[in-house]
């Protein structure tokens, strides 16, 4: 037991921090645990240190109880006495605890908790900082890519003081300085979705790191601090959309990443920052649309993170073979591998099932649950299973609603909560159930507006709110509410046009934005203004047909291409031209034919050809073709008693 007085946040901010990244660079974590009200039960906050998960060992502990509020002094007497009274739970499960109060609590403490203070470990009466003062020189950079978990934005201060330090070491660069407080603050950023501030952090603290490593002639502590440098500077340039940067400090990493990992014969820390390494390639390229590489290095990192669990299967190598689990799952969903992506996601579901109770219900095991129930919840949603896709789309709402009551309506519980009611919103709307579907989507989208007002429109933040703000207005268009559509199709657009102009011609903002103008195209259609909409279509079909040039055919590509075509071909009947329409149907039917041959016969490639056919027989009607009419009937009707077959 540690007792620290202190009534400095910036100094508590900084030493939990440099506890964590000594901790995670042994493959642990420090525990930290906060009250959430005065009034809570102590026992609700002393869950992990006196009931641990059977078999585990208990995480150092950074329990913050300093708040200086004379409110709290009640919880903190009852809290030390409760600790006090289970002295003998703690050393059997030999718990190691940091104990955080304010200063002036000092007197009472011995007075509370007579026996816990007589084994002490130490005491440390934590002085104030001044912002030029410089980190210990033993400081290490905090490990990258740990399990998600709450965040928070670094404080004034401690940019101030990183600031400070990095210009000193500029102006005499012969003297050494620890990256470590540039690493955290870097991360934190990136934590709450700020990846502009981040960037010139994480580009500071790498040429930090260069210089040492060049002093230090490569050594594997100072090449292990770069290889997770340039994982930092990679996460920023990938969340900015500047992905070649992204995909090339990766790259490096990587290669580090493997050269440590012979050097050390296949250490655990050594394996577990290759699976970060690869982690972030196989994100780069999945977001580059390079499926095929990126399928590759997802796979190889699936196979390290089981290796890793094997030899030490702590929650939190648990927690990333789940995270790497759902990786590959998501690669082989965008190859419509979905028996593979099936599979993957299923033994990811299982895994976190038993985390939520070795972990006594953590807000991380928590939140890990959800994700992989919406992934359940995707896959069978894609096979027709509608009823099972609501159920595990419905669990994850309702643990999203408790995370978000127990985080105080933290960041990240308010994006989960938003996205598993897209969810809940998207099965309705597949049921025909469009009130249901409206109101779902309706309070995601209040939660996407704040978070996007919170974290100052970044770039994420704002197309989670464009996404939100179309499936609104599909909502609303079914229900009738064709104004209201027209006003969140028209927001949205606005939005994703915004971001391509700042992101460039990157893949995501631009198949977004082509996504935002055939919305546009569709309401024009629902007015019969058919002028309108074939000039939207027009401009979505272009962007299409740039994403299968440049990305080759990939499956979401092709058929993106295809659904608009089948749109203009809708169009060109309406205004007469039926030979233009025919032609446009015809493109669409040939790649949803390539597409079923690729995949196979799941529901959505079976459903997107009867779709085709039927517009095709019923264009070649129009054109006076009774005979290929009904033959694409036909096939049409076949295809339909296939789909049934495949519902059950």
């Amino acid at each position: 037991m540690v007792y620290l007085f202190s009534d400095y946040a910036l100094a508590n901010q900084w030493l939990a921090a440099e506890l964590d990244a000594h901790l995670r660079a042994h493959a642990r974590r420090l525990l930290q645990l906060q009250p959430i009200a005065p009034d809570a039960p102590p026992a609700d906050l002393l869950g992990p240190l006196l009931a641990p998960a059977s078999g585990l060992p208990v995480m150092p502990c950074w329990l913050k109880l300093s708040d200086p509020a004379p409110l709290w002094d009640a919880y903190r007497d009852r809290l030390l006495a409760r600790l006090n009274e289970n002295r003998a739970v703690l050393e059997r499960e030999q718990a190691f605890v940091f104990l955080l109060l304010p200063a002036r609590y000092a007197a009472r403490t011995a007075e509370v908790a007579p026996d816990l203070w007589s084994v002490r470990s130490a005491v440390h009466v934590v002085p104030a900082w001044d912002a030029g003062d410089e980190l210990p020189a033993h400081a290490s950079v905090p490990a990258a890519a740990s399990p998600r978990g709450l965040g928070a934005a670094p404080s004034e201060g401690l940019l101030t003081r990183w600031e400070r330090q990095w210009q000193g070491w500029r102006s005499a660069p012969s003297r050494r300085l620890s990256p470590a407080l540039g690493g955290q603050l870097a991360e934190q950023l990136l934590e709450v979705r700020l990846p502009a501030q981040a960037l010139p952090i994480a580009e500071q603290v790498l040429e930090i790191c260069r210089r040492e490593a060049a002093l230090d002639g490569g050594t594997p502590q100072s090449l292990r601090a770069l290889s997770l440098a340039l994982v930092t500077l990679g996460r920023a340039a990938r969340d900015l959309q500047r992905l070649d940067a992204a995909r090339k400090a990766f790259q490096e990493s990587l290669d580090i990443s493997r050269r440590l990992v012979k050097e050390s014969n296949e250490s655990l820390q050594s394996l577990h920052d290759l699976s970060v390494s690869l982690s972030g390639m196989g994100r780069v390229l999945r977001t580059l649309k390079q499926l095929d590489e990126a399928a590759v290095v997802f796979r190889e990192c699936l196979e390290i993170d089981r290796r890793i669990a094997a030899m030490d299967a702590s929650p939190h190598n648990l927690q990333n073979l789940g995270i790497g689990l759902n990786d590959f799952g998501d690669i082989a969903y965008d190859l419509q591998q979905l028996e593979v992506a099936r599979t993957a996601y299923l033994e990811s579901l299982e895994l976190r099932r038993r985390l939520l109770v070795l972990m006594d219900s953590s807000w991380s095991s928590m939140a890990s649950l959800s994700t992989s129930l919406v992934k359940v919840g995707n896959i069978a949603a894609e096979l027709g299973q509608l009823e099972a896709a609501r159920g595990a789309y419905s669990e994850s709402t309702d643990i999203w609603r408790t995370l978000v009551r127990q985080a105080d309506e933290s960041l990240p519980g308010l994006r989960g909560l938003s996205g598993s009611l897209s969810k809940v919103g998207d099965i309705h709307g597949k049921l025909g159930q469009w009130d249901a579907a409206g109101a779902a989507y309706g309070e995601s989208l209040q939660l996407d507006r704040r978070i996007a007002a919170h974290e100052a429109e970044a770039p994420q933040s704002l197309r989670d709110l464009s996404v939100s703000l179309n499936k609104v207005g599909d909502a609303a268009r079914r229900q009738g509410k064709l104004d209201a559509a027209r006003e969140a199709y028209q927001e949205s657009l606005d939005i994703r046009r915004r971001l391509a102009a700042t992101l460039g011609e990157q893949p995501m903002p631009m198949r977004d934005l082509g996504i935002a103008l055939g919305k546009i195209g569709d309401l024009a259609c629902e007015h019969q203004q058919w002028d309108a909409a074939q000039a939207a279509y027009d401009e979505s079909l272009a962007i299409r047909r740039r994403m299968v040039d440049e990305l080759g055919p990939l499956p979401e590509s092709l058929r993106d291409l295809a659904v608009m075509l089948g749109r203009l071909a809708n169009v060109a009947r309406q205004q007469g031209r039926v030979d233009a329409a025919s032609a446009a149907c015809l493109e669409s039917l040939e790649i949803r034919r390539s597409l079923a041959a690729r995949v196979g016969d799941t529901p959505a490639t079976l459903r997107d050809l009867s779709v085709a056919l039927k517009q095709l027989a019923e264009i070649e009607r129009e054109k006076g073709n009774t005979q290929a009419s009904e033959q694409a009937l036909l096939e049409h009707t076949r295809i339909e008693q296939r789909l049934g077959l495949l519902r059950g």
